[in-house]
């Protein structure tokens, strides 16, 4: 395994300032997951499963390694770890139905994109890094790069697209490890015809 940016994250953590983590969903996810977490007190932000015996299995496997696992409801849970200068990790490149939504790029495509790292680095003044992570034959490869300058901004759609960005440029890195099974576009905007 090679990492790289640990230190800059020890030192946001140290001034007191909490780090949201943003990535994709890649096939590396769990592994580098469990990977940085021997490096950082990383809890983690994800979408409840349906079966009960899939999310007590996933949530129980997670916290063996991570330092909390916060569901995508438990939003005061999530924003007082993120305030007390905690490090939390998730993936915004679903199509998440919800309010909280808008259309930005994805690779030229306008996505339904949530802006939940808009509204918590807003609540919180927390850093949005980027976490990349892929496989390279026989090991893996984590990055953490710099924090997004001037965000959150005022305007939700923009700090939308630049996370999407930041995805986007991670899949350019290694397409064959994104989960495009995922169906990123699912939702289209009004009148757009579908792609599925």
């Amino acid at each position: 395994m090679r990492i790289e940016g640990v230190e800059a994250i020890r030192e946001l953590v140290a001034s007191g300032r909490g780090v949201l983590l943003v990535s994709g969903h890649f096939t590396t996810l769990e592994v580098c997951g469990r990977m940085l977490c021997r490096h950082l007190p990383v809890a983690g932000l994800y979408r409840r499963h349906d079966g009960e015996v899939m999310e007590w299995a996933v949530r129980a496997g997670r916290l063996r390694y991570a330092h909390a696992m916060f569901r995508q409801e438990e939003v005061r849970a999530t924003v007082k770890h993120l305030r007390a200068g905690g490090v939390l990790w998730y993936a915004p490149d679903q199509d998440m139905r919800g309010k909280d939504t808008v259309f930005a790029p994805f690779f030229g495509i306008p996505a339904s994109t949530i802006t939940a790292t808009h509204q918590l680095a807003r609540m919180t003044g927390c850093a949005v890094v980027p976490f990349f992570h892929r496989r390279e034959g026989g090991r893996y490869v984590l990055r953490l790069g710099a924090p997004l300058e001037d965000f959150p901004s005022a305007d939700p759609v923009e700090d939308s697209r630049r996370v999407n960005a930041a995805i986007e440029a991670m899949v350019r890195e290694t397409p064959s490890q994104y989960l495009w099974i995922h169906r990123r576009f699912k939702r289209r905007p009004p009148g757009e015809p579908p792609i599925y």
